[in-house]
């Protein structure tokens, strides 16, 4: 079974989404899954794709309407059927931790560089 969700809100970019997305995904044993922000007539959306069993797809869906990132801010979640192709969640996983990871490194320099002016 597939998938598609669309969260649109003032915050949804920038909170954490794709991860807290990712990890519930990740722990219901969902087959696949791709996250991306997106805007869509000038408001920051969250698109996903998702497949796995039934069961799943429906606790992923109560996770997501019961809980979210701390910071956000959500005006609607709307799932729909998905008929496309999603990704492999492990193929997701590898190259969104690795896309973090470098947007990890650059804050880490940019606050050292920070810390070498004050001193």
């Amino acid at each position: 079974m597939k998938l598609k969700l669309k969260i649109s809100g003032s915050k949804v970019h920038d909170v954490g989404y794709r991860a807290f997305l990712l990890e519930a995904a990740e722990d219901l044993g969902l087959t696949g899954f791709y996250a991306r922000n997106m805007t869509e007539d000038s408001l920051p959306v969250v698109i996903a794709c998702l497949e796995g069993d039934e069961a799943p797809l429906a606790e992923f869906q109560c996770i997501v309407r019961s809980q979210r990132p701390d910071r956000a801010d959500v005006s609607d979640i709307v799932f729909s059927e998905h008929s496309g192709l999603v990704e492999d969640i492990g193929v997701f996983s590898s190259r969104f931790q690795a896309r973090q990871l470098r947007k990890g490194i650059s804050s880490i320099i940019r606050m050292e560089e920070k810390q070498d002016r004050m001193l």
